[in-house]
Formats: C-alpha cells, structure tokens, sequence
C-alpha cells in the first residue's frame, strides 16, 4: 500500500492536523457561539470555459449568469479586512478563489486579488491555468500564497478527454496550460516563496496509469507540489451517477504508480496523495459523527449569496444569505439552526472529514489528553 506522503513531508499544506492551531474556533463552533471565520471562499465567476467531465460545480455553473462587478468584489475584500465581532480579535486571514466557475474568467481578478494581498488577507487560487494573462504572470505571484492548477494528467489527449470530452483536440490547450505552470513556478521560486505551485491530479479510470508521468512532467515545470485525491461523483449537485470504484487491478498500478511517484522528490517537490480522507480502494468515507466546524470556511458564491459548505454549493437549505447581510445572519438562531441541522449520512466527500475527525477526537474525546505536554 502506498504511503500518503513520505514521513518527512508530514508538515505539510495537506495535513489535517494543522486545524489544532485554531482551538479557540473549534471550541466557538462546538459551543454555537461562532468566531468569525479564518478563512472564506470566494467564487469569482460563474462562468467556465472548460467542461470538466467530474466538476463539481456543474450544479451551479451558470453561462448564463451575470457576473457581479469588481466594485462589487473590491467592497467585499474590504468588507472581509474589517470584518469582527464586537470586543474580538479574531478576523478572517486567508482566502481561496476556487469552486463556481473558473475564477479568472472575471476580468479584473488581477485588481481583486490586489485588493485583498493589500488588505492583508492571504490569497490562494485554484484555476484551469488556461486564462493567466501577461499581467497575471507579475500579478498573482506578488498578490497568492499559491496557486494550483487543475491538470488532472500527463498527456494532452487525456487531457482532452477530461476537461473537454474529447480526445481528438489539438495539443495546444494543454501545451499553453503548462508554459503558464512553468511561468508561474519560475517566478515564484525568484521570490523565494515555498509552496507556489501545485499541479493539482484528481484520480479518475481515465488517468490512473498516468499518476507516475503526471509527477514527473510536474516537476519538470519546477512546480513545488503535486497533490493527488480521487474523484468524487458525490459532491455533484443534484447527480444521480453512482460513486466511482476501482478494480482491484488498477488499485494496484494506482499504489505502485504513487510509490513511483514519491521516488522523484526532492528539496524542492513533494508528492502528496490524500488518503486519509478515504477508504484504502479510494471512496469518500465521513470519520465523524457530526459537522460543526464548516462556519470556519463560508463561501462568497459567484451567484452573489453566502453558501454554507463550500463542497455542496448551490444546495439551498444550505445558502445562508446575500453577500452583505452576513453580518446580520452570523450567529444569529437562524444560522445556528440551520449548522445544527446538517445530517453528514446526506453529505458527499467532505474536504473538512480530517478536521472534523481530529476535533472529534481531541475536543470531545480528549484521546490526545490535551492539558498534558
């Protein structure tokens, strides 16, 4: 069986235990009395110019839509600098642009990402990589903690057929993709900035006995990380597909194509595959009884509305209120009681199980005896 990552990358970006530094969250969302949030997500668009064969915002992608204005953004990242509970410090000090659409499709994210690096808020994004303009490539380096691009394989013809259900389309697209990557990735490491990249691989049947080649083309790219998770067919919105499984052959090419993998790690790129948010044969599985802690990340939705998790956007018993009201509805019994009512057997895979686990386990289990050093 293939390790996760190699023992000692164990302090790395994906490790669950990291949301032990936010105690005083955890105990907030445990006692409704929520802190305001550490960290947001934003949809900037709910465009796309991509058709995933396995997004998971096909439920809310929208062509359609209007996208809201860059006032409209620019008065949200000052809203998010200022935003705190009367006689409380705590305020919200990271940012991803990801989920929606494709977030560089709004045409001023250089100006909103600007916006939020000056307001002090830690930006990362997650894009298809194929719309990085020239100001993009001085901007995003400067302005993002990381950015990570959502490849999914090694070659263009597999690249093609999942971003585009076609396996006919000239090489170009992906070509471009990778020239932005490498771009990219040069111009972090010249600012010396740890973690700027991440060739982002969601394991599918159509790229699995591409695992080894993706790795290697990645750090050919001078990308720092490359991070792999299965798919989820769960966490599309209404989809009746059933959950992907693996046969226990291509099991096999999966954990010897990951070891291979690992072997090309040095001081500068890490293999990640995140395993401890599935089963050994990679299907989501929930290790907790409850979701508390998910008012630690609310999502500012491309529709213009607060979406309570950031994995099931677009569900509305889960939409919380518009942009600006949020400041009204935060710990009000309304939010409280709509938190309370989450029932995870209706939940698909959850990018929070390893948080919610840990909390579970520390803060009501005590399994660490925390008050002992």
């Amino acid at each position: 069986m293939s390790k996760e990552w190699n023992k000692n990358n164990r302090f790395n970006p994906f490790n669950s235990s990291k949301i032990l530094l936010w105690r005083k969250h955890i105990e907030a969302c445990y006692n409704q009395n929520y802190l305001i949030p550490p960290m947001v997500d934003i949809d900037l668009s709910p465009y796309c110019n991509y058709s995933c064969r396995h997004c998971n915002g096909k439920g809310i992608i929208d062509n359609q839509n209007k996208t809201l204005s860059t006032e409209h953004f620019l008065k949200l990242a000052d809203f998010l600098r200022d935003w705190r509970i009367p006689g409380r410090e705590e305020k919200v000090v990271s940012c991803c642009l990801s989920g929606g659409g494709e977030s560089l499709m709004h045409k001023d994210h250089t100006k909103i990402l600007t916006r939020l690096y000056e307001n002090g808020i830690e930006t990362g994004v997650i894009t298809n990589g194929s719309l990085i303009t020239t100001e993009g490539l001085t901007v995003i380096p400067v302005t993002c903690k990381w950015i990570g691009f959502s490849m999914d394989a090694a070659t263009p013809e597999t690249y093609n057929k999942i971003k585009f259900n076609n396996a006919t389309l000239s090489d170009t697209m992906f070509n471009k993709v990778c020239s932005n990557l490498k771009q990219l990735s040069e111009r972090y490491r010249k600012l010396n900035k740890g973690n700027g990249t991440c060739f982002k691989f969601l394991l599918s049947p159509t790229n699995y006995n591409e695992i080894y080649e993706a790795a290697k083309l990645a750090k050919s790219l001078g990308v720092y990380d490359f991070h792999l998770r299965p798919v989820s067919q769960l966490n599309l919105v209404n989809s009746v597909q059933p959950q992907i499984e693996y046969t226990a052959e291509m099991l096999k090419i999966i954990n010897e194509q990951i070891t291979e993998a690992q072997t090309l790690e040095s001081s500068d790129f890490k293999v990640y595959t995140i395993k401890h948010k599935f089963t050994n044969d990679f299907q989501p599985i929930l290790k907790f009884n409850k979701c508390r802690l998910i008012p630690m990340i609310p999502t500012f939705g491309a529709d213009g509305y607060v979406h309570t998790c950031f994995d099931i956007r677009g569900r509305e018993d889960l939409i919380m209120c518009k942009h600006f009201e949020i400041e009204q509805y935060w710990n009000s019994d309304a939010h409280k009681k709509q938190i309370d009512s989450i029932d995870i057997s209706k939940c698909p895979r959850c990018t929070m199980n390893g948080f919610h686990e840990i909390a579970e386990q520390v803060f009501i289990g005590d399994n660490m005896c925390r008050n002992f050093l």
